[in-house]
């Protein structure tokens, strides 16, 4: 009785964690591992008679594709571009909201606005708001007298790309404004009344106190942003669909429209294998940085 007892025992907390195991194998491991074969299959639905194994063809084809090399490219500003004012502006937004000032808690709401809204509408109010034509940026500009004529903002290679990632820049401060100050409220005060008892200024306290503090929480949010904005379909192509010609076309944005304008799933199924590797390296980093934390704190 107590053998069968402690086998139970043991077995209940499988159990409980089975059902869960069970949907991230059928959502998140098999999609992934259907991907990783496809990618070395030729498997494009418009030509049935040639779906087939061919090793590694994908992978060659791949690095000798130009439009590849310059949407890895284009995968490098945008992420690194976008989340670098994110962490700033949002930086600073959080810092202003932790300060005490009338109107403070809906200034907190009102700044949660962009994160909560759809991606699909934000592309299209930004792509509206930079309408060549009829848009709202452009009549501003004309009457402030800074353009004599329309910017086909979207339509023009100089503007389309820092436009996009304008509007993901607008978009994703918010995670990193609220992240913060969570991250900004929990520090003691005494801390700094003790830097301030100690001499130190606004600018002193911020380095010595406020950044070690904040690092981990930077650490986790950077990370993640990383990861989502270089998985970032929606925006562009709601906003450019990649265009004009290859402006903004990203990593992601190629490897869906392989899959679903071209219907070649074994090509962008190894664009999605060489993505997600590439972003298995920051998720590494994270980790290291993680533990870097953890043993500092220890000492």
């Amino acid at each position: 009785m107590k053998n069968k007892s402690s086998l139970s025992t043991k077995a209940y907390p499988y159990i409980l964690v089975a059902p869960t195991l069970l949907v991230i194998g059928v959502i998140l491991l098999y999609p992934m591992f259907r991907g990783f074969v496809l990618s070395f299959h030729n498997h494009v639905l418009t030509r049935p008679l040639e779906q087939g194994f061919i090793g590694f063809d994908n992978y060659i084809a791949m690095f000798h594709d130009p439009i590849f090399w310059l949407s890895l490219k284009k995968t490098f500003w945008w992420v690194v571009a976008s989340v670098f004012f994110q962490l700033l502006l949002g930086l600073g937004t959080a810092l202003l909201l932790n300060e005490k000032f009338r109107g403070r808690a809906l200034a907190r709401g009102l700044v949660l606005i962009p994160w909560v809204m759809p991606s699909v509408v934000s592309g299209l109010m930004w792509a509206w708001i930079f309408d060549g034509t009829f848009g709202l940026a452009n009549d501003i500009l004309m009457k402030l007298g800074i353009i004599s004529e329309n910017i086909p903002w979207l339509g023009n290679a100089k503007t389309a790309f820092p436009v996009v990632i304008m509007t993901n820049i607008w978009k994703g401060f918010p995670f990193f404004a609220i992240s913060i100050l969570a991250g900004l409220q929990s520090i003691p005060k005494d801390l700094y009344e003790a830097a301030e008892i100690d001499g130190a200024g606004v600018w002193r306290r911020f380095l010595t106190v406020t950044m070690p503090h904040l690092r981990p929480v930077i650490i986790t949010t950077t990370v993640l942003r990383l990861i989502w904005t270089a998985n970032t379909t929606d925006l562009i192509f709601t906003m450019t669909k990649g265009g004009p010609g290859y402006t903004t076309h990203v990593l992601a944005l190629y490897t869906y429209l392989k899959a679903w304008s071209e219907l070649d799933f074994g090509y962008s199924s190894t664009m999605a294998i060489f993505l997600m590797l590439l972003l298995l390296v920051f998720i590494g980093i994270y980790m290291k940085l993680i533990n870097k934390d953890k043993e500092t704190d220890i000492i």
